[in-house]
């Protein structure tokens, strides 16, 4: 039996409402998962968030808590060469991946199926679709239904494509939401981890930035973590994996950039550190406007806008005329919600760069982080 019509133009246009708030909710993964079971029925789902420059996750929200098996579940995605990955899908015409029928009816060719879904979870069936606009990939979705019921259907899989563009809208705008950004009062951090993502070494001030990430009292290394881990032991062992860096909005509405690398000389094999950090001015730039949705060449607009330059000095800069300046403001202005060109400084200024204020500076000539100079 096909999904119903009326049904799935109710969830489409719940999506849509909750993707073109007046202000996206913090709960829009958990909102819209919610309404994707309404058209596609599941046992389990999770939600992430991406890093649309990179692709790696940077959140996730589960339909249910379960021994989610992290660690695992990033090593498959990146360190190994697979059926139906993430980054495979998004580079399709149609972002959105059936195992059974991707498979020809054998699950078993897909390793993710052998050794994970099925053993672990008793998962018999699986459905992937990436949220991307034309601005990125935003995020992902695997939804499952176990073993001995019915599989996803074409009808189903069309749906999750119908709906990638309005829900990648809600994500990025959640990215951009108009919260106050709350600053941790601790410096950078980092982290060395063993071949099977067990910490070895860390610094003071890593334990406040994990709650910053995953919130208080999470036992487990976060996903965005676990993810830069296993893509920085695929890239050494020569798969195409993304690089190994994200720019994340926090849990109490700041920005942090994680990177990772390979330890040269006093590690063991597969021994991995990743550094957290307040983004440097670049980092909050490219992540805001990408929200935003921007073109090229409306970024470059608004990057001497925030340098200070007038409308004469950009379209000289640029090599366009003062007219098409002007046309390319009055894009970014509807893209932001705002009305002038002060209002978008203003924006940009007091919902990411002044909270940071008073704050002593890094040798990059970046906020530290911290409030104090010891």
């Amino acid at each position: 039996m096909g999904m119903k019509t009326s049904r799935a133009e109710a969830v489409f246009r719940e999506l849509h409402a909750l993707a073109h708030a007046a202000e996206a909710p913090d709960d829009f993964t958990e909102a819209a998962c919610a309404a994707l079971g309404k058209a596609v029925p599941f046992e389990f789902a999770c939600l992430a968030t991406t890093d649309p420059a990179t692709g790696l996750i940077t959140g996730a929200y589960k339909s249910h808590p379960s021994d989610s098996m992290d660690a695992e579940f990033a090593r498959l995605e990146y360190a190994v060469e697979d059926i139906n990955q993430f980054h495979d899908l998004a580079t399709r015409a149609t972002p959105v991946g059936v195992l059974e029928r991707d498979t020809a009816g054998h699950p078993d060719r897909c390793i993710r199926y052998r050794e994970f879904l099925r053993p672990c979870f008793s998962h018999g069936h699986e459905l992937r679709a990436v949220f991307r606009s034309a601005h990125g990939v935003w995020g992902v979705i695997g939804m499952y239904r176990p073993v001995g019921q019915i599989g996803f259907r074409d009808d189903e899989a069309g749906f999750l494509a119908t709906v990638s563009k309005t829900v990648a809208e809600g994500l990025s705008a959640r990215a951009i939401r108009q919260a106050a950004m709350t600053v941790g009062t601790c410096g950078p951090a980092a982290l060395i981890l063993t071949s099977d993502d067990r910490p070895i070494a860390t610094t003071p001030a890593l334990e406040e930035h994990l709650e910053r990430i995953a919130g208080p009292g999470t036992p487990d290394l976060p996903m965005p973590i676990l993810a830069i881990a296993a893509a920085v032991r695929a890239r050494r062992g020569g798969l195409p994996a993304p690089e190994p860096r994200s720019t994340l909005r926090t849990r109490t509405g700041g920005w942090l950039t994680l990177a990772g690398a390979s330890l040269s000389a006093g590690g063991g094999e597969g021994d991995v550190i990743i550094t957290i950090d307040q983004p440097r001015p670049p980092d909050i730039v490219t992540a805001v406007v990408g929200a935003l949705g921007l073109t090229p060449r409306e970024r470059d607009v608004i990057e001497l806008i925030l340098a200070g330059h007038a409308t004469g000095e950009i379209a000289k800069r640029l090599r366009l005329s003062p007219y098409t300046v002007q046309d390319h403001l009055k894009a970014i202005f509807e893209k932001a919600g705002v009305r002038s060109r002060r209002q978008l400084v203003a924006t940009l200024f007091y919902e990411h760069y002044a909270p940071l204020l008073g704050q002593p500076l890094n040798h990059r000539g970046w906020f530290s982080g911290r409030s104090d100079l010891s």
